[in-house]
């Protein structure tokens, strides 16, 4: 049976949040990216602060017993440049010219992740598309 695919809302990905480090450390431990446990329970925390910011939009994938399986989120960008040195090295990265069409007040796709025994079946595809089709189409001053 195909992993349904559900909207994921704020509060429920902060509901959810061992479960969804669970699946990250799923995702991501295996080479390449090695990643630790540690850094599972880093991306909870973000998963959690990022719930909380404008236009967040997610979606999870879960098996027949209900289980995550994938998960793809993002959020608005400010139309805005907050303040903060990240903020200022991403936008000097892209030129001025470049930024509104590209960062500011657009939708920063932030996460995408698959157990791996089912990546290559069109789950993740599924994910990209429901997230997609959640937000308004990128653009020049959008």
């Amino acid at each position: 049976m195909a992993p349904v695919i559900e909207p994921l809302g704020p509060e429920t990905a902060r509901d959810q949040r061992e479960p969804l480090e669970a699946l990250y450390y799923a995702a991501f431990s295996p080479p390449p990216y090695a990643e630790s446990l540690a850094e599972a329970q880093a991306f909870g925390a973000l998963l959690d602060r990022d719930s909380r910011r404008p236009g967040f939009v997610g979606f999870i994938a879960r098996d027949e017993k209900g289980s995550p399986v994938g998960l793809v989120y993002g959020y608005d960008t400010p139309a805005e440049a907050p303040d903060g040195a990240w903020w200022g090295r991403l936008l000097a990265a892209v030129g001025p010219d470049r930024a509104g069409e590209w960062i500011l007040g657009q939708f920063a796709f932030c996460w995408f992740a698959v157990l791996p025994q089912l990546q290559g079946l069109g789950v993740g595809s599924r994910l990209y598309d429901a997230v997609m089709a959640s937000v308004p189409a990128p653009g020049p001053g959008s």
